[in-house]
């Protein structure tokens, strides 16, 4: 995986953790699910399709321990549409030849 996102996606997780789970406040909550989403979206634009659905899973398997139920479905949802979309011709030649 791309160690720029592994970076950010650390960053991103890095919650104040007690014994009883993730203390996380409501606002907080919100915050995290658009940082997620706009993870996501970087990811879409920079990664070739196999490591953008691999960050994808390390994105959803992070925020699933610090977002509610009903966020982290949407998180999926969202991240399930975007694995869906098909990155232009174009992006996939330049991504190909940046690595």
């Amino acid at each position: 995986m791309n160690r720029r996102f592994r970076r950010t996606i650390h960053k991103c997780f890095n919650v104040q953790k007690s014994s009883l789970g993730c203390r996380v406040e409501p606002t907080l909550n919100a915050q995290l699910l658009q940082a997620c989403k706009e993870l996501i979206d970087d990811a879409k634009m920079c990664c070739a399709d196999l490591v953008f659905k691999e960050v994808c899973l390390e994105i959803l398997s992070r925020a699933s321990h610090v977002l509610t139920n009903t966020q982290f479905k949407q998180l999926a949802a969202y991240a399930t549409e975007r694995m869906k979309e098909k990155i232009p011709f174009e992006v996939q030649e330049e991504l190909a030849m940046h690595r």
